[in-house]
């Protein structure tokens, strides 16, 4: 399980709040992630809730990310965790289209560097995984593949 959100967080009530319900948002996507079965590559509010904007320093995602949910998302659901990983890196692609012009756009890049911060080491700690980064993608994680 996860640790309580703490409840002392920096700036005003009301933006506290926010960010609370944007932490809450967060480890709800990463428990979905770790639940059995695969989360699809097109459930984009999945995988929009771990990059949201809202999620504004390295801390929240190492905290709400722990290392054991990583091990046991990649030995639980490797499914989930390899489509994370290709998610994140589909979500640079977008930006450097659109060349991130908005801080929107920009925050997002600073979170999926984060994501892949935290993700990476766990990846590589795993002989199986190591060419993870450098195999192609199955089928039905290609960039595009899951947009209607």
């Amino acid at each position: 399980g996860f640790r309580p959100i703490m409840s002392s967080l920096c700036g005003s009530r009301q933006s506290a709040m926010g960010n609370s319900d944007s932490k809450l948002s967060f480890q709800r996507a990463v428990e979905q992630l770790g639940s059995p079965g695969p989360v699809e590559a097109g459930d984009v509010a999945v995988w929009d809730q771990l990059c949201q904007e809202s999620l504004s320093s390295i801390e929240d995602v190492f905290s709400l990310l722990p290392a054991e949910e990583i091990r046991k998302l990649r030995e639980d659901s490797p499914a989930n965790l390899s489509t994370l990983c290709y998610k994140v890196v589909e979500k640079f692609s977008q930006s450097v289209e659109s060349s991130c012009r908005t801080s929107a756009e920009q925050q997002t890049v600073l979170n999926s560097c984060r994501l892949l911060t935290r993700l990476i080491p766990y990846i590589f700690e795993d002989p199986d995984w190591c060419s993870f980064f450098w195999s192609k993608p199955e089928p039905g994680m290609k960039e595009g593949a899951d947009q209607t």
